[in-house]
């Protein structure tokens, strides 16, 4: 940064040499100020837009290298007092200010032209092409943000939110008179005579009960059968 100020003060001649006043002949010392710098490191490296800094205004020294030769180039210029958008592409540097609309660009010159150079550009307006950019970005979020609140919209969120709310809780009821027809359907059928058997082994105790006693009786209708012995005729 220092090499950067030494250069600056070499091109503008402000050596801080002494100079004799011609009137009265007195020696004084010319007072230095420092300029403000606006170096632009990342230049170039594609197509970008990006919000600047707050800039109090006046003559400014942006250094940035050049998108051809990669020479480091200061370039004068005098910048109005705002926050500008700061916009990059492959041959200028253009701060854009909203209020009032203007643009200062720095545009990089290419052969035949002398490379060395660069041409500030001073316009009024934020530019054509980005006007009808910012325009059309502009009425797509309003037409988004009037799809949100249409009442229509919000009327067919409603009921779909209602009805998938009311489907939610028939299917709860539903299900909720299933398990109480079923309870009920079982208790009628395990009172009913002969039925039993007919039921799932494991629902309850009763009927493993009765399966047990079924299965006991068959064993002792087994030992007291008569047993049959086969004769040879």
């Amino acid at each position: 940064m220092l090499d950067l100020f030494d250069k600056i003060k070499e091109r503008n001649g402000e050596n801080g040499e002494k100079d004799e006043n011609e009137e009265d002949g007195e020696a004084y010392q010319r007072i230095t100020i420092p300029p403000t710098v606006h170096v632009h490191r990342y230049y170039y490296s594609g197509n970008k837009e990006f919000q600047g800094p707050i800039i109090t205004g006046g003559p400014t020294v942006v250094v940035a290298n050049h998108p051809d030769t990669g020479e480091q180039m200061l370039v004068d210029v005098t910048l109005p007092t705002g926050a500008p958008l700061i916009a990059h592409d492959k041959n200028a540097i253009t701060y854009i200010y909203s209020s009032p609309p203007q643009r200062v660009s720095i545009k990089f010159r290419k052969f035949p032209f002398d490379p060395n150079k660069a041409v500030v550009e001073y316009h009024s307006g934020r530019g054509v092409k980005r006007r009808i950019r910012e325009h059309v970005a502009d009425h797509v979020e309003r037409k988004r943000e009037h799809r949100q609140q249409s009442p229509a919209i919000e009327a067919v969120k409603t009921c779909a939110s209602t009805t998938h709310k009311a489907l939610k809780d028939t299917g709860n009821q539903a299900r909720n008179l299933i398990k109480q027809v079923g309870g009920a359907a079982k208790s009628i059928v395990s009172v009913v005579p002969g039925v039993t058997p007919l039921l799932n082994p494991s629902d309850d105790g009763a009927t493993r009960k009765y399966r047990n006693k079924v299965r006991a009786a068959a064993s002792r209708d087994a030992r007291t059968a008569t047993p049959f012995v086969p004769t040879i005729r």
